[in-house]
Order: structure tokens, then sequence, then C-alpha cells
């Protein structure tokens, strides 16, 4: 008899449990996904994605081998008497928000031949 009291309380209570407890959290859970997925970003998160996207463009404009401006580089090359001579030594850039200051000094030969070092400077806007 004890056993079949059990039962019943079971297949009483069973379909309540299921009723008010689980599927309740069943579609609870599927509404945090939903909406999870949907959120607007936090101030931080869009913070991180700006700084995220501004890093891929500085590293665009450098090359990844010697630290060069990419684009300082060729207009250098491009005023140069001798542009096969040109040797950068090294740049610097200073971020300034939506701008970047870069300076970078370099080496090359003259027209009489004489080797000469010098720092030449330009505003990226990234």
């Amino acid at each position: 008899m004890n056993e079949d009291n059990t039962n019943m309380f079971l297949a009483k209570y069973a379909k309540k449990f299921f009723v008010y407890i689980i599927m309740p959290l069943c579609a609870l859970v599927t509404l945090l996904i939903i909406l999870g997925t949907s959120l607007p970003d936090t101030p931080n998160q869009i913070r991180e994605k700006q700084q995220s996207q501004k890093e891929m463009i500085i590293n665009k404009a450098f090359n990844g081998w010697n630290g060069e401006h990419k684009a300082l580089t060729q207009a250098i090359k491009d005023s140069m008497h001798a542009p096969e001579t040109y040797n950068h030594i090294k740049t610097f850039y200073r971020d300034d928000n939506d701008t970047l200051l870069v300076t970078m000094e370099y080496s090359g030969t003259n027209a009489m031949g004489w080797t000469y070092s010098e720092k030449s400077y330009c505003r990226d806007r990234c």
C-alpha cells in the first residue's frame, strides 16, 4: 500500500512540477538567450571595440618589420634624389585621439653623394 501512495503522490505532483517549475524555467532561459544576443553594448564594451579598431588602423599604417610609417616612407622616397639609398633609423608616434603625430628619422644620399640624416613629421588621421 505504501508503494501505491508513493506512485499516486508522484503522479499527482510530477505534472504540477513540470508545468509550474520546468516550463517557466525553460521559457526564462530561452528569453535570456534571445535578449542576451540583442542587448546593446555597455560603454566599456563600446570603448574596447573602438580601441581595438583603432589599434588595427594604427597597425596597418606602420610596417610590422621595422616600424616605419608606410605613407610617410613613400612620400620621403618620392622626394629623395636617390630613393634607393633610403635607410629608416627610427619612428615615434603620439596618439592624439583621432590623429597620429608621426616623427620618423631616416638617412639617405644626396646628389653630391654625401650621406645625411633627417627627421620628417606628419599627421595621420585614424
